[in-house]
């Protein structure tokens, strides 16, 4: 949750509330006003805590409205946590700076706001657009508003097969150095399948003993992000210290 301003043809200036659910990328609100205070911040989170429930916590930076009484006591009733980012630290609250460079870039510089009320409805019509029809590398090229409604369990024709895991790389914690089970979920459903879709891309057309099974290109997939996953011998059966150097061996002997 953060905040962006703009200027009216005027001279007057508005301040945007902007809200970002970070799993599904939504943009929950924008919410303009000529002046934004902790009273009118709590009054557009009730709104959304009404339509979606509330949260669990709510990344904030140190702003006046977001440390005021009337946003904590909004929490403290609601029971949400205020995780409030270290000062001159935006890194920590990314997914909203990003969201912001992107309304910024393709709403506020490119639209005219000749009124308060023009202002609210060229960002609400915005905001549809970027939930409905602007698919996500992170949700699988899917929409935020369509991986929401997956995540909610609506069929939409895939079966729902993301369930409840995260459409976000999963790996295990950098460092890891115990082995990987055959079991062990070190990405989700969709970075799998992509990575199986590219690895039986490069063997396409082989025939035999050299054509790629899945189960194969699963051991191989698990190899694919340097950097990530620090695997033991047992996941490195030919002693190479570099798991590229076993990956290209692998490669080469199905070539």
């Amino acid at each position: 949750m953060d905040f962006v301003a703009q200027r009216l043809p005027d001279g007057r200036w508005i301040r945007v509330l902007t809200v970002v659910d970070q799993f599904t990328r939504e943009c929950l609100t924008l919410f303009a006003d000529t002046s934004l205070s902790g009273e009118k911040v709590a009054a557009a989170v009730d709104r959304i805590v009404a339509e979606r429930g509330a949260p669990q916590s709510i990344t904030v930076d140190n702003g006046t409205e977001f440390a005021s009484k009337a946003m904590d006591l909004w929490a403290y009733t609601h029971h949400v946590h205020l995780d409030f980012i270290r000062p001159g630290r935006p890194v920590e609250n990314g997914y909203i700076e990003s969201f912001n460079g992107k309304l910024r870039d393709e709403c506020l510089n490119v639209e005219v706001f000749f009124t308060l009320a023009d202002a609210r409805r060229k960002l609400d019509h915005w905001r549809h657009d970027y939930n409905h029809h602007r698919p996500h590398s992170a949700l699988a090229d899917r929409t935020p508003a369509e991986f929401a409604a997956i995540h909610r369990g609506a069929n939409d024709g895939d079966d729902g097969r993301l369930g409840k895991r995260c459409a976000f790389p999963t790996f295990a914690p950098h460092g890891y150095g115990g082995a990987v089970a055959e079991t062990d979920h070190v990405f989700n459903p969709v970075a799998r399948d992509r990575h199986l879709s590219y690895i039986n891309r490069k063997h396409a057309g082989k025939t035999g003993t050299n054509q790629t099974t899945q189960a194969e290109s699963s051991n191989l997939l698990r190899l694919s992000f340097p950097g990530r996953v620090r695997f033991s011998v047992s996941r490195n059966p030919g002693g190479h210290k570099s798991r590229w150097s076993w990956l290209r061996q692998q490669l080469a002997g199905r070539g």
